[in-house]
């Protein structure tokens, strides 16, 4: 099983992921990898317990969710959408106010029925990060919102993480919204061949992004859509249509 980031539309008998390129033009500010399968004979039951497999049959980790945290007190986003084990991914994170924070990252799937299980934690599982807050710049001409924060975090993509979607989990330790978080995504592709392809929407994501007041709908205060978003911004899924990964992939995840 491969995850591969494409603007698609899959059609299924309980699942519908439409891309929304048509209404404007998402604008990805960073690399994408489009990679083709590689397909290779069936091999014998004996030989199908791979990295992938035994991933799966771990435990996973409860409460890995959590409440989501309100207004401006945690944000984040990434500056890839994608990476392979090995790979440094930079993340920029906002509390308002500053507030300390610790990053989590799980990967989604079924582990069990639980859902997800954490592969990582920074600075460390009891450690923490010094927030502060970053500014929302205003739309420009065209609708378009680019955070612009600097870089807060480094995550690393460890060697031993095989494909999937990767949750990033900013959890507040401080504050008044102690106990609550923000999230973002990462998929990470392994490479390794497969029979299966996922594509993975990050375009649809994007689209209906609200972050910053403007979207690629009709969905802002004033009642009209940007030309052009950017993935170089945090996820605001509160706008009516928001397609978050939560809702409309991860019964998908798990199932496959």
């Amino acid at each position: 099983m491969r995850f591969r980031l494409l603007c698609t539309a899959i059609a299924a008998a309980v699942l519908v992921i439409a891309c929304a390129g048509q209404a404007g033009v998402v604008e990805p500010g960073r690399p994408h990898r489009h990679h083709r399968p590689t397909t290779r004979p069936l091999p014998s039951v004996a030989a199908r317990q791979t990295p992938i497999a035994a991933e799966n049959a771990r435990p996973g980790t409860a409460d890995w969710l959590g409440p989501e945290a309100t207004g401006r007190a945690a944000e984040v986003y990434a500056s890839a959408t994608d990476a392979l084990p090995g790979d440094s991914v930079a993340l920029h994170v906002s509390t308002e106010p500053a507030e300390a924070y610790r990053v989590l990252v799980y990967r989604l799937g079924w582990y069990g029925g639980v859902g997800a299980r954490q592969v990582a934690c920074s600075p460390s599982c009891d450690g923490s990060h010094a927030g502060s807050p970053q500014p929302m710049p205003a739309p420009d001409a065209d609708g378009r919102v680019v955070a612009g924060w600097p870089t807060t975090d480094s995550l690393g993509v460890d060697a031993t993480w095989v494909t999937g979607y990767y949750l990033i989990r900013v959890l507040l330790l401080s504050g008044p919204q102690r106990g609550s978080s923000a999230t973002t995504y990462l998929v990470v592709d392994s490479r390794a061949p497969s029979h299966m392809l996922v594509q993975v929407p990050v375009n649809t994501w994007e689209a209906y992004n609200s972050w910053g007041g403007k979207s690629l709908y009709p969905f802002s205060l004033d009642g009209k859509r940007a030309l052009r978003v950017s993935f170089d911004r945090p996820f605001d899924w509160h706008w009516p249509g928001a397609q978050s990964p939560l809702g409309w992939e991860l019964p998908l995840v798990r199932f496959i």
